[in-house]
């Protein structure tokens, strides 16, 4: 199965040219749909590629080709604390079958987010998204499919990297401070405690480890 990611796409002012190409790669759990609600309030003809397992007209539908002038960006975020927030998203909204090796254990306890963890070591947890490592997003879909990113910022440094990608094409959005208000996801204290309080039962495990893996990979 191969999984594309989502884009969000959208026009504004750059560097002299009024139809400038803002493409953004949607690394879930790195504040995407914040990162595409500011896109969206800041440019014009804005548009979503939505992401599917085995698309093969992905890359026609992007129309990269098409963009003469274009910047494609993304944000990242630290892994554990991203691995923590995945966990409690797939906790809350995925109910069904495929899903209920963990949901076997107790709501918000250790044990649950263990079975979680080491679900997580035999198939990237089924594959999902939210915890999919990082680093894997970047790489080309196809030798004739990729997704060149020209700026990464990091969402511990959200606002102040959304400027700096503006400035840096000469972007007279870059006036426009990031808000932080939208596109937010409701938040699952007691799942993303019970994750935390077993990664950190066990620093040196398997889990911390590959996560921290992954952060490397990425700066590297």
């Amino acid at each position: 199965v191969d999984f594309h990611p989502q884009v969000a796409k959208a026009q504004m002012r750059c560097s002299a040219e009024d139809n400038h190409n803002m493409v953004y790669m949607h690394v879930w759990k790195a504040a995407g749909y914040s990162v595409m609600e500011n896109l969206k309030a800041i440019g014009s003809n804005y548009e979503v590629v939505d992401s599917f397992e085995d698309d093969f007209n992905w890359c026609e539908n992007i129309n990269l080709d098409s963009m003469k002038h274009r910047t494609v960006f993304t944000f990242v975020r630290e892994p554990l604390g991203r691995f923590i927030s995945g966990y409690a998203e797939i906790d809350r909204i995925y109910l069904g079958p495929r899903y209920e090796f963990f949901h076997q254990a107790e709501e918000g306890t250790m044990k649950r987010a263990q079975l979680f963890a080491e679900r997580f070591f035999q198939d990237g947890l089924i594959f999902n998204g939210h915890v999919k490592p990082q680093s894997e997003y970047f790489a080309p879909f196809s030798q004739s499919c990729r997704l060149p990113i020209n700026f990464v910022g990091k969402i511990e440094n959200l606002a102040e990297d959304w400027k700096n990608l503006l400035e840096s094409q000469s972007c007279i959005t870059a006036k426009i401070p990031y808000n932080n208000s939208l596109g937010q996801h409701p938040t699952d204290e007691k799942e993303r405690k019970a994750m935390t309080d077993m990664l950190e039962s066990a620093a040196n495990n398997d889990t911390a480890q590959f996560l921290v893996r992954d952060r490397d990979n990425m700066t590297a």
